[in-house]
């Protein structure tokens, strides 16, 4: 899994039926080096002219030339990750491998008009691994009307069955997995009812840690532009990509009309199923503010989309369980613990804990994920329900790409 943070590869093993009867094995992540994140990034800023169109123009000139240098460098992160993944697992070989899951990276993302774009050779990696791909997940629910995403949602409600099973002493009614990645998602389970249509919702509540990383990546490089980088950065000679333990924004203060500017997107507004571009936001606001204030003033934005995403639940949550790296950003968690508190929960008791602490690694959730979809795929299951991503029809989506 590579995702819209752009900072690393995450690979796991799991064993699964592709129901509830999970076994979560070694997860490990490979960060990307610099100059590859910046490629990376140069390629997902010109998101639509790396589609193919009948107009060709600069930007889809420049697009077209940077996919593939960016999808084969991808594509070798892929077979280290793999081959790391393997030597984890005490030394596991490919051939004890079912199917290697293999989502690329999300180069551009519009449901509005029915497109997706992810780079990444799934049949390239199956012959140099020697292990059968599954990839391009999104395009058969796009074909189909849906929006793409979320896919994750199948493998939340399989967890929390799995929970409901093993954990019977814990209040699981309703629970909403919390995942804070470059781009925030719910997903909300009435963990006491099994059929599917009447228990699920899931769709992106907004912007996670992909505006607060670029906050601070950019303040970085101006402050390091002006000879100002030990003092405005601490001390951070090379410059920073993300708000650490949310320290800056636990120092800052929150200018609140720039919040109910940002909270005026319609996307807010609009009922789900719904899904976000990384690019669908941006940084301007911010400009003429202080690192520390900046950084405040986008974890509050973070939190309040989560709350406004919680009025379109069916009903309150009573346990929300966090996965993804914002959930190590201290600042986020205390400010979101704050305002879903001031929200009436209707006399229910309200929890916010990591999935760690229930024995899941947060880190490897959506790698495990997309696993997950392989193994429904090759058994011929849905991965993908009408009332997650808006689709007429349940699909079984991915490219299977057998090993030579």
């Amino acid at each position: 899994m590579s995702g819209t943070s752009r900072d690393g590869m995450d690979a796991a093993l799991i064993h699964s039926d592709g129901e509830e009867n999970i076994s979560c094995k070694a997860a490990i992540t490979l960060p990307y080096k610099a100059d590859f994140a910046k490629k990376l990034e140069e390629l997902c800023a010109l998101g639509e002219g790396a589609l193919q169109t009948n107009v060709q123009t600069n930007v889809q000139t420049m697009a077209q030339a940077l996919i593939a240098p960016v999808e084969a460098q991808l594509n070798r992160y892929a077979e280290k990750a793999v081959s790391m993944l393997l030597e984890a697992e005490r030394g596991a070989s490919a051939e004890a491998i079912d199917a290697l899951a293999f989502h690329g990276h999300t180069i551009y993302h519009n449901p509005k008009i029915g497109a997706s774009l992810q780079i990444g050779n799934g049949a390239e990696l199956a012959k140099k691994t020697g292990i059968t791909v599954v990839d391009d997940f999104r395009s058969c629910d796009i074909e189909s009307g849906g929006q793409g995403a979320p896919l994750a949602p199948l493998y939340h409600l399989a967890i929390a069955r799995y929970l409901r099973a093993s954990e019977p002493a814990l209040d699981l009614v309703p629970i909403v997995f919390l995942n804070i990645g470059g781009i925030a998602n719910v997903t909300w389970i009435d963990a006491a009812d099994n059929a599917l249509e009447a228990s699920m919702l899931a769709f992106d509540s907004g912007p996670g840690n992909a505006l607060l990383d670029d906050w601070v990546a950019t303040y970085s490089r101006g402050a390091r532009a002006m000879g100002a980088i030990g003092g405005a950065m601490g001390g951070a000679g090379e410059g920073l990509a993300f708000d650490k333990d949310g320290a800056f924004a636990r120092k800052g203060k929150c200018h609140p009309e720039i919040v109910e500017m940002l909270m005026q997107d319609p996307f807010f507004a609009s009922s789900p199923p719904k899904s976000l571009d990384r690019k669908q936001f941006s940084i301007k606001l911010l400009d003429g503010l202080s690192l520390e204030d900046g950084a405040k003033t986008l974890t509050v934005f973070c939190a309040q989309t989560i709350l406004t995403a919680s009025r379109f639940f069916p009903k309150p949550a009573g346990l929300w369980l966090l996965c993804g790296g914002g959930r190590k950003n201290l600042a986020i968690v205390e400010e979101l613990t704050k305002i879903l508190r001031k929200t009436p929960q209707e006399g229910m008791s309200f929890r916010l804990q990591t999935v760690d602490e229930l024995g899941f690694d947060g880190d490897a959730l959506e790698a495990q994920a997309f696993a997950y979809l392989a193994i429904r795929r090759l058994k011929g299951k849905p991965t993908a329900y009408p009332l997650l991503t808006g689709a007429s029809k349940a699909t079984s989506g991915g490219k299977i790409h057998k090993a030579t």
